[in-house]
């Protein structure tokens, strides 16, 4: 849950930064969040590897949900019955 509220955090910032910040400096600041991510699964990786492989695990089931969600939505659009309800 700390994770989640940490991204909430960070993507709430980034909005506020971003907004009065243009050009190149704008968007390395929207990689932000990657970053971080990536650099907590490293350190958790050498520190506290079963830590890190729940981490991969939940971002392979949220990958896997996104895969789900987007066949889905490419069904109903695409299916040949109307397009969106």
């Amino acid at each position: 849950m700390g994770v989640i509220a940490g991204n909430i955090a960070l993507v709430i910032l980034i909005g506020a930064l971003g907004g009065a910040v243009y050009g190149q400096a704008g968007s390395l600041l929207a990689l932000m969040p990657w970053v971080l991510n990536f650099g907590a699964l490293v350190l958790f990786a050498i520190i506290r590897p079963p830590v890190a492989l729940g981490m991969l695990l939940a971002y392979g089931i949220a990958l896997g949900l996104a895969l789900l969600a987007g066949i889905f939505i490419a069904i109903i659009c695409f299916g040949g019955r109307g397009g969106v309800p």
